[in-house]
């Protein structure tokens, strides 16, 4: 088992940055290249249980395909998303308010093994900065405008 960590701080408020991450189908937006959005797997894709699944790029050709699902919430601040065993992967995602944006810090913990083992880490860690940065990005695109 595999653990990494990421962290950067978004110019938006908690809620809009929560509001990003809680609906699976709303990923594909920032899913950065090597992380293909597919498909949603159940009708609702903002509640706990929800699953959708995705394809992460493990070195060319090499695609792995996941279920992901929605196992846990806590408005505005935590959320939990991973294989529906939650043995394969599970990214734990924590928002914490920096006013006047957030600190997003997700933790992943993931099951290396295979051939492409040794690079899965490596792969998933670039996988997991890009998208941090393109949420990031997302979210200040469509923050409120300050107030004066």
């Amino acid at each position: 088992m595999g653990t990494l960590e990421e962290f950067t701080y978004i110019d938006a408020p908690p809620a809009l940055v929560y509001h990003l991450l809680r609906d699976l189908a709303n990923q594909a937006r920032y899913f950065p290249r090597g992380m293909k959005y597919r498909r949603a797997l159940t009708a609702a894709t903002d509640v706990v249980g929800a699953r959708v699944e995705i394809d992460i790029q493990v070195a060319g050709p090499f695609w792995r395909s996941y279920v992901v699902q929605l196992h846990a919430v806590e408005e505005d601040r935590a959320l939990v998303i991973g294989t529906p065993d939650a043995a394969t992967l599970v990214a734990r995602w924590r928002l914490d308010p920096e006013p006047p944006g957030t600190l997003a810090t997700v933790t992943v913990d993931f099951l290396d093994r295979g051939l492409l083992a040794p690079r899965f880490a490596t792969v998933l860690r670039r996988h997991y900065r890009a998208l941090l940065q393109r949420l990031r990005a997302l979210a200040e695109e469509q923050r409120p405008p300050p107030r004066r």
